[in-house]
């Protein structure tokens, strides 16, 4: 079973990438960009709500897999931050 499903390692990559060019770039986008997001050179490629919210979605799901992945390996003990009943850790 892979480690992080297709779908979601291209929007997490896609995300890092978008985030690399608002930082290091100015926003712009380059041949790096469009490789790293599949896109032709040249292409526009648009930020809206719904990408940014998805890639909330995609880290979110990353971040619970490491979590977990680390916690198997390692066989750690959890406590739940958030108990239905009881206090808040």
């Amino acid at each position: 079973e892979p480690f992080l499903a297709d779908e979601l390692y291209v929007e997490v990559l896609t995300a890092v990438a978008v985030r690399n060019a608002v930082i290091y770039n100015g926003g712009d986008t380059d041949a790096e960009f469009a490789l790293q997001v599949g896109l032709g050179e040249g292409q526009p490629f648009s930020v809206d709500t719904s990408n940014v919210l998805h890639w909330i979605d995609a880290l979110a799901h990353l971040a619970d897999t490491i979590d977990a992945e680390f916690v198997e390996r390692f066989q750690l003990t959890t406590a739940d931050l958030f108990p239905e009943d009881g206090p808040v850790h």
